[in-house]
This record gives C-alpha cells, sequence and structure tokens, in this order.
C-alpha cells in the first residue's frame, strides 16, 4: 500500500489540511482550509481567545478524523504565527494534547519562511529560476527569496490580515484615512526588502492570494486545481481593490469567488500584496 502523510497547519485565521500520497512521488488526496479565526483579538491582548481556541480544536478534531479514514500513515500538526506571539498558547498546546492526544510544533518564522519556499520551488516551473514568494496570513506575512531551491533571504513580519484589520479598519468600509494609517505601517515593516529586478518570478501563497485569484475566476466553489500557478497581473489586484474599498461588508461577502468568512479581512491582505 502507498504511504500517506498528513499536515494540519495552525494559522492565525485559517486551519489548513492536506493529504499526500507517496508513490515514489506524491499527490495530493484532499486539501481543506477552514477559517477559525484563532488570532482575534491577540493584537490588543496578548492573549488567544478561548471561544476561539475551542472553535479550532473542534475543526482539529474533524481534520484528523478525515486523517484516519485515509489510514494516514505520519500526521503532523504544526501552529505559526499566532501561537509563536500569544502568552497563553501553552494552553492551547495543553488543551489539544488533552482533546487531541496530539502535540504540536510551533514552527519559527524561518522555518514557516523555509517550508512556503520549498513548497513553491517543487514545481518544475520554478525550480530553476529567480522566485519570490509571498505567503500572506492573518498574523504574519513571509517574503523568501531565492534561485531554484536555494534560499537568498528571508523576511518575516508580523504585519498579516487579521491584525492589520483589528488594528487600523473601524469603518465599514474603511475609510481613506484609515487604508492610508494602514498603508504607512506596512512600508513600515517591509522598508528593509531589496529591489529586485524581473527577472524574479513572484508567488503567492496563502488564502489571500487564492481568494484573489478566485475572484479573478468568478468561482463560485473553491477549485484548487482551478487556481494553481494562475498568473494575476497587479492591475487586475488594483481593481480588485478598488471594488473591495466601495463595498461594505454585506455587499464584500457576495462577490463570486471571495470566500465569506475572508470578507472582513480581504481588504488587508490586498494592502499587503499591493504594497
Amino acid at each position: 500500500m502507498n504511504k500517506r502523510a498528513g499536515v494540519i497547519d495552525v494559522g492565525t485565521n485559517s486551519v489548513l489540511m492536506t493529504i499526500a500520497e507517496f508513490s515514489p512521488g506524491f499527490k495530493i488526496l484532499t486539501d481543506i482550509a477552514k477559517i477559525t479565526r484563532l488570532g482575534k483579538g491577540l493584537k490588543k491582548t496578548s492573549y488567544l481567545d478561548k471561544k476561539s481556541i475551542d472553535k479550532t480544536i473542534d475543526v482539529i478534531n474533524q481534520y484528523l478524523c478525515i486523517l484516519h479514514k485515509y489510514k494516514t500513515e505520519k500526521i503532523l500538526i504544526v501552529g505559526t504565527s499566532a501561537l509563536r506571539t500569544a502568552k497563553n498558547s501553552d494552553i492551547f498546546k495543553e488543551k489539544l494534547f488533552k482533546d487531541t492526544g496530539y502535540l504540536i510544533k510551533i514552527l519559527t518564522e524561518e522555518q514557516e519562511a523555509r517550508f512556503s519556499y520549498i513548497s513553491v520551488v517543487k514545481e518544475k516551473e520554478f525550480s530553476d529560476t529567480k522566485n519570490i514568494v509571498v505567503d500572506i496570513g492573518g498574523g504574519s506575512t513571509e517574503v523568501i527569496i531565492g534561485i531554484g531551491e536555494k534560499i537568498e533571504e528571508t523576511f518575516s513580519y508580523n504585519i498579516g490580515c487579521v491584525n492589520l484589520t483589528e488594528r487600523f479598519y473601524f469603518h465599514d468600509p474603511p475609510t481613506g484615512s484609515e487604508v492610508e494609517k494602514s498603508r504607512i505601517e506596512i512600508a513600515r515593516h517591509i522598508f528593509s526588502l531589496p529591489c529586485l529586478t524581473t527577472e524574479y518570478k513572484m508567488v503567492g501563497i496563502g488564502g489571500t492570494i487564492t481568494n484573489l485569484a478566485a475572484i479573478k475566476l468568478k468561482l463560485r466553489m473553491f477549485k484548487p486545481e482551478s487556481i494553481h500557478l494562475l498568473p494575476v497581473k497587479i492591475e487586475e489586484i488594483e481593481n480588485f481593490e478598488k471594488m473591495f474599498l466601495e463595498k461594505n461588508l454585506t455587499e464584500r461577502k457576495k462577490i463570486t469567488g471571495l470566500e465569506e468568512d475572508r470578507a472582513d479581512v480581504i481588504i488587508a491582505g490586498t494592502e499587503i500584496l499591493l504594497l
């Protein structure tokens, strides 16, 4: 029987699960994402909210049931930004182990960036090219620069679509002043990024970017295979940004391709991408 492995990725905004089969290459059997907003209020309080903890662990339990149905031999649970920074992340880890019997590994910023980059360069289109990989999460953004499988520089910034929204956007839609303040904050973080030539291919991963691709295709149901390797022009992203800023939350939820639970944070994620 072919070997199967599964990874659950516990992020600030969503919990992801991927199951792969190896024989001797690999193919993805299932790829699921659910928004639990584990990092809700974290920037303000420095603590994970109890309801968010319970919701996240409930989703992990659902994922574990699926993993066991697939007879997955190797299961790994990892956590990122929210669990790196929360003062009560130990409470989450202890409750997870008590409820599921599984331990969680909290990735460092460097590990998170490295895994993001590796996931891209395994594609033949990027295996020997100059690449910039951008991963916009709920609590942090990683930018990795490399050539083929060799990583040259990694950058991790404590700005994400959730914490940026909570800090700056108090009107619906955000006012021009709020958006401008958020852009200043983004620029304050990313000033260290080097200027790169067009020889580099920019590759985006994560919920913000995949949702923008789904909007481009007007997907009524999310299909990873449809957006995989899909080119999106900066002019298209700028048009999406303008559309988001002209609509309130209720109206944004009706945009074809945009996940409803992401409609409140899509503006912040798009602003990070554009800068």
